[in-house]
């Protein structure tokens, strides 16, 4: 058999598989449709976002960060846009003290993951009147799915260790702050690779539970690969429609993480998940909800609004907010190495590996 025979018939099972799934779906779960219309103005919206820049090239493993934050007033009298900083946010470097290429990258996103609820905090801080605050990307970071480290492990690398306590202690702030002040808290993911709402709907079944474990999705074809959540949802949901929210992980995965970040656990429990359908012609987002001082449906309802009353176009579903947030804390590479040279000088040829060349 060729590979385009092969490939034909992968996709074609995978595509009967996911109508199969589809069909289950809609069976079990509640879809709402948004209506924009009925959003209550005028609101104060936020979005933090952040940027790096890995400079793997240098000896030592320097990396450039930057987060920032947005405020869009969606107000008919006077709609704006706030910035935090204000002004022109030069990129943060710091040395990512790693053993390996895996730790590196590990340091790296923590640190940038921290400066970013830093930004959120001092946003939710210094600009009153917040309902919802999104973050670009997950509401709580990956390592905390990690197997092992829900399991009691222990990180071995000081740095990593040090930023993981510190980024789950701000975090835990922001959080408590939003129940203080009645914000919501949102995280929006996109072309998410995640299922744990499709695990979470059709886990009741041991025989759909063997349908999704690890490996992929089987059927009587045989092994067909990862499908997720963005995918299975892409055929279950029209354009403005949602899914309710259901629990964030399950029960003993918060019991425990919360052996090893007590105080992010009461947080975890009132935390959930949906997917939007913002836009025809985009994905499903992954949207990972804090409530604040709303219930979680009722968060799911409101996010879902400003979503779909924000977005910029028909092709892409990510609220306005998020949108000029990234576009603020990007780091192009020309930007990185002319703040580089400008930091170090010539110390940059010093730290610059020497390559062979390679003769033809």
């Amino acid at each position: 058999m060729t590979f385009q025979n092969e490939l034909a018939q992968m996709l074609r099972r995978r595509r009967e598989k996911i109508e199969e799934l589809a069909r289950k779906m809609r069976e079990r779960i509640t879809v709402q449709k948004v209506d924009k219309f009925k959003l209550s103005l005028p609101l104060s919206v936020a979005g933090i976002d952040g940027g790096y820049a890995l400079f793997d090239e240098l000896v030592l493993p320097i990396v450039a960060i930057r987060a920032v934050g947005v405020v869009m007033e969606m107000n008919p009298q006077s709609p704006g846009l706030r910035y935090f900083p204000e002004g022109y946010l030069m990129p943060e470097l710091f040395i990512a003290d790693g053993e390996d290429e895996t730790s590196v990258r590990l340091i790296s996103h923590a640190y940038r993951v921290m400066r970013e609820v830093e930004t959120a905090l001092r946003v939710a801080e210094e600009f009153e009147g917040i309902s919802v605050l999104f973050l670009h990307g997950p509401l709580y970071p990956h390592f905390l799915k990690n197997t092992k480290l829900s399991e009691g492990f222990e990180v071995s690398n000081k740095s990593l260790s040090e930023l993981y306590s510190r980024v789950t202690e701000l975090l835990a702030s922001l959080l408590s702050k939003a129940d203080m002040e009645g914000f919501v808290v949102a995280g929006v993911v996109e072309d998410s690779r995640g299922r744990t709402y499709m695990e979470s709907v059709l886990r009741d079944s041991e025989n759909e539970a063997e349908e999704i474990n690890d490996d992929g999705v089987q059927n009587d074809a045989g092994n067909i690969p990862f499908i997720s959540d963005t995918e299975l949802l892409d055929a279950v949901l029209e354009e403005g429609e949602y899914t309710a929210p259901v629990s964030y992980v399950q029960s003993k995965v918060i019991e425990a993480i919360g052996r090893v970040y007590p105080h992010l656990q009461p947080h975890l429990r009132r935390s959930g998940v949906f997917y939007l359908k913002a836009t025809r012609n985009d994905s499903p987002l992954r949207v990972e909800v804090y409530p604040g001082s709303k219930s979680a449906n009722e968060a799911a309802m409101f996010v879902s609004k400003v979503i779909c009353t924000t977005i910029l176009s028909h092709n892409y579903g990510m609220p306005a907010v998020l949108v000029e947030a990234d576009r603020r804390a990007r780091i192009p590479r020309n930007e990185a190495n002319m703040f580089l040279y400008s930091a170090l000088g010539k110390n940059v040829i010093a730290l610059r590996k020497r390559r062979k060349k390679r003769f033809v």
